[in-house]
């Protein structure tokens, strides 16, 4: 994985466990600014992105159910789960230890 990509896939886990923790001052996504094109055509997607690749669309991850949350709990129970599932995307050599 290249080192920007691996950057930004870093940044995201960073952000969602804020979220995990209460902290909502973040808004975007920097996988998003990576890899989403001027204009992005939604069936085309985001080629490159990891969430993309293997889900097809962000709306297929506990993103969706974090978005769609009415309660705290249920926002960081969803984000602990997107957390989980990012450092997933991880390559084999990376723990969650190494950022």
């Amino acid at each position: 994985m290249e080192l920007k990509y691996l950057e930004a896939l870093h940044a995201a886990i960073e952000i969602w466990d804020d979220r995990a923790n209460g902290n909502k001052n973040y808004s975007g996504c920097p996988l998003c600014d990576v890899f989403k094109e001027k204009g992005e055509n939604p069936i085309r997607g985001c080629p490159g992105c990891p969430i993309f690749e293997v889900f097809g669309r962000c709306d297929n991850t506990p993103y969706r159910q974090w978005a769609d949350a009415e309660t705290i709990e249920e926002e960081t129970a969803a984000a602990k789960l997107e957390v989980a599932l990012l450092r997933s995307l991880l390559p084999k050599d990376e723990t969650k230890e190494d950022k």
